[in-house]
């Protein structure tokens, strides 16, 4: 038996193919006790010039003070879980991944307890709004795909 109650099994993969993997993202190949992942991101759009205006800091927004929603009392009382692994090894073939990112995990293998948290605010900062009072959009902004219907309808 693991650290976690349930029997040891040995990994047995092919081949693992993986592009990117990055912002707290774990490729675990066989078991583990725990994990926690964790990832905090601001995600800054500006027209202004990154170096002329204020930074952000993580400080200044809530959202990343907040303590984690916990699931309702109650939840997962009388739950029973029965394994009946008929093989030792866990077999894998060939996984193919493109990428996996911000608090995510590829395993291959028993997991105890997993915790994966991310928090990314989106701050929008423009010189003046796109929109106008009625909801309607303006193009101030060099942001906007360019308007194709002329094209298209010839």
């Amino acid at each position: 038996m693991n650290a976690f109650g349930a029997p040891i099994r040995t990994a047995d993969i092919g081949s693992i193919r993986v592009i990117d993997a990055a912002l707290s993202s774990v490729i675990q190949i066989g078991d583990v006790a725990s994990e926690y992942l964790t990832s905090n991101a601001l995600a800054v759009q500006r027209e202004a010039d990154h170096n002329a205006a204020d930074e952000p800091y993580f400080e200044s927004y809530p959202i990343f003070a907040r303590p984690l929603p916990t699931l309702y009392p109650g939840y997962g009382d009388g739950v029973i879980v029965e394994r009946n692994n008929m093989a030792p090894t866990i077999e894998v073939g060939c996984v193919r991944v493109i990428a996996i990112s911000t608090s995510s995990v590829l395993q291959a293998g028993n997991t105890g307890n997993a915790v994966a948290e991310s928090r990314i605010k989106h701050i929008r900062q423009f010189w003046q709004s796109p929109y106008q009072p009625d909801g309607s959009r303006t193009d101030v902004t060099p942001l906007d795909p360019p308007d194709r219907s002329a094209s298209n309808a010839e």
